[in-house]
């Protein structure tokens, strides 16, 4: 059961029990201002009213300011008593408990002849191709110069424009007129430096027409581009009025070059030329390097044979088609096999077949090679395939020894050695002696045999002759023309002719001790 008590209600059970009550006044309710179908601009003497919610409050006070316009208990306010302006109209309503009051005014507006305005208010200037957009103020309906009929237009032709708005009420007034100028025609266009079909790596100056911004297809922001790649540029251009028109595309496109090459390269051995080729393409030549940037060309032709190499060398080929040169070179491998390094040691020579023999150890590294040894004898075996061969001369003395190596790659390489073909024959001189007279060692002479005869020879230490016997055998007792010598170092050539008819020299020194 509910009972209604003014602003009250009381909520109870059958038994009239309260419970609850509930206050239809209090002040946390808000008040509102609006009107018909919440219209803000009205024609002078205008019937149409404000009205406050909720209704059936005991009283309302409606103000402008601090000045009262109104207070009655229907909480409507007639607007046909306000002037021609802009009104802000707040509201306080008292209920039985509590007063109302409104936090926010409502704007209310009185039309005169004043009230239409355009914006912007001009004078105003457009781009060709462009638009400027109106705006008249708020009304119910309007009727512009043009003939349109909404609230706003875009004026894309150059004219005065004006407007007649229609308020709330059925009064009419014609604003404001606004003038729109044609800042007249602008193309933008882009001028090439040069032809536009380029060589790769090289480019092309664009040039876009003055203004006071630019902005390319490629993102670029300057006048002037430098094109490197193939595509359509564009530019929009926008001059001192902020007008922007976007150039037709100019096309920048790159001959055709070939992207790589088809080479291949003789090998050889170290000391030899190579013969580099390139398969030929159409309409393209060539020129061979040394390097990879810059020189000079050693070659032009789809084939280069170089001069003799010590070792594998690149090389470099620069194409030349349509016009145009490769950006970089293409490297081709001028391969050489690595030069064998031949070497080989000898035995001391020892006495063998009525002979002497020697035997030879080749150090040339292993490999799957071919060995030729020239053993410099002249004899009927002189000549030897062995890898570690021995052979036997004929006869002690110095000979000239060749040994030549072929590896599997057939490149070759020798060494030649003199070596010299003696045996021992146990013979001796003293370093030192003491021609004292007591017996020892007085006498510095050749000890040993297996030799026919032995000249000698005495040198003092600048190398002149002080003594000279043909039979070493005897020797020196240290006399220069009767006078032993003074202590000191001499120097000794002994000439000897040995048993198998050869010729021996020794040289040394002997040191006189007295």
């Amino acid at each position: 059961m509910a009972y209604h008590s003014s602003d009250k209600y009381f909520i109870g059970d059958e038994g009239n029990e309260l419970i609850r009550l509930i206050n239809m006044n209090q002040s946390s309710n808000p008040l509102t201002l609006s009107t018909l179908n919440n219209v803000s601009v009205f024609c002078p003497s205008s019937t149409s009213v404000i009205t406050a919610s909720p209704q059936g409050l005991s009283s309302y006070t409606f103000k402008e300011g601090s000045t009262v316009l109104a207070t009655n208990t229907t909480g409507i306010l007639s607007l046909g008593t306000l002037s021609a302006g802009t009104h802000l109209i707040s509201c306080t309503a008292t209920g039985l408990l509590g007063n109302y009051a409104t936090t926010t005014a409502l704007s209310i507006t009185i039309v005169d002849a004043s009230t239409p305005v355009i914006s912007p208010s001009g004078p105003i200037s457009i781009c060709s191709g462009g638009s400027a957009t109106l705006t008249a103020s708020p009304g119910i309906a309007y009727l512009w110069t043009n003939g349109a009929t909404t609230s706003s237009i875009n004026a894309t032709l150059p004219g005065t424009y004006a407007v007649s708005i229609t308020y709330t009420g059925g009064c009419s007034y014609q604003s404001n007129s606004v003038t729109v100028n044609l800042n007249g025609s602008f193309s933008a266009s882009i001028s090439p430096s040069a032809a536009q079909v380029i060589c790769p790596g090289d480019s092309v100056k664009l040039t876009a027409t003055a203004g006071t911004s630019y902005l390319w297809s490629n993102g670029k922001t300057t006048q002037s581009i430098y094109a490197k790649t193939a595509a359509n540029y564009t530019v929009a251009v926008t001059n001192s009025f902020g007008c922007t028109s976007v150039s037709p595309p100019v096309n920048v496109s790159l001959k055709s070059m070939p992207a790589t090459i088809d080479a291949s390269s003789d090998s050889s051995c170290s000391g030899e030329g190579v013969l580099l080729t390139v398969v030929q393409q159409n309409n393209t030549t060539y020129s061979w390097f040394d390097q990879a940037t810059g020189g000079t060309a050693l070659a032009t032709g789809s084939s280069y044979a170089t001069a003799p190499l010590a070792e594998s060398t690149t090389f470099y080929v620069q194409l030349n088609s349509n016009g145009c040169t490769s950006i970089s070179r293409f490297p081709v491998l001028a391969y050489i096999y690595p030069a064998l390094h031949v070497d080989f040691t000898e035995s001391q020579a020892v006495k063998a077949d009525g002979g002497y023999a020697v035997s030879f150890q080749n150090n040339t590294p292993t490999g799957n090679n071919t060995y030729t040894w020239n053993f410099g004898d002249g004899s009927a075996n002189a000549i030897s395939n062995e890898e570690n061969p021995q052979h036997v001369y004929s006869s002690e003395g110095d000979y000239s020894v060749t040994l030549s190596v072929k590896d599997e790659y057939g490149c070759e390489n020798s060494f030649t050695k003199n070596i010299s073909v003696t045996v021992a024959h146990d013979l001796f001189l003293p370093s030192a002696f003491t021609p004292n007279s007591d017996g020892i060692n007085d006498i510095f002479r050749l000890k040993g045999s297996g030799f026919v005869s032995a000249d000698m020879l005495i040198l003092d230490q600048w190398g002149q002759l002080i003594f000279r016997t043909n039979n070493a055998v005897i020797g020196w007792d240290g006399s220069v023309k009767g006078n032993l010598a003074p202590n000191g170092t001499y120097s000794y050539i002994v000439k000897i002719k040995l048993n198998d008819g050869n010729d021996k020299v020794l040289k040394g020194n002997i040191s006189i001790i007295k």
